[in-house]
């Protein structure tokens, strides 16, 4: 039931997210202590989600689930954005992000460093990434990052 709920919501939320410029992240339906929890989670990047198309994607989402009743028994709707320091997921979800700070983690380290923060200039088809930090532009492929999520510039 818990993929057939997670199935449902997806295909749901596509519509009323891309009529409102947004992406979906992650649908997850699972128990938490006592209570089912459906959660939830969008973006739009680069500028992120405001609480105002939180709310919208809720009561749209709770008006057409309540027109479905594909879930039995009570549970809570969790809308939610990624979070400020989110992981990314994929060259695709990293694309996204251009002009946005961040830090990646590197398979090996490139002019001695394994982690550059900065901010994302450029990511190419050909899966070419551009940070740019205090000590100038970095040019990267892709393939060297093993991990890469957002930052937040103090």
């Amino acid at each position: 039931m818990k993929g057939r709920v997670v199935e449902v919501v997806t295909e749901m939320v596509g519509p009323m997210l891309e009529n409102l410029k947004l992406d979906l992240v992650e649908v997850k339906y699972q128990k938490q202590s006592k209570d089912w929890v459906l959660s939830v989670t969008i973006d739009r990047p680069p500028e992120g989600v405001s609480i105002d198309d939180l709310e919208k994607v809720n009561r749209a989402l709770s008006e057409a689930l309540d027109t479905v009743d594909i879930i039995d028994h009570a549970y809570m709707l969790e809308v939610s954005s990624p979070g400020a320091e989110r992981k990314l997921k994929d060259f695709e979800d990293l694309k996204k992000q251009v002009g946005r700070y961040m830090q990646v983690t590197l398979e090996k380290p490139v002019n001695g460093k394994d982690k550059l923060t900065g901010y994302l200039r450029a990511a190419e088809d050909d899966q070419k990434i551009v940070l740019e930090n205090e000590d100038g532009m970095a040019e990267l492929s892709y393939s060297q990052v093993t991990r890469a999520r957002l930052a937040i510039k103090f």
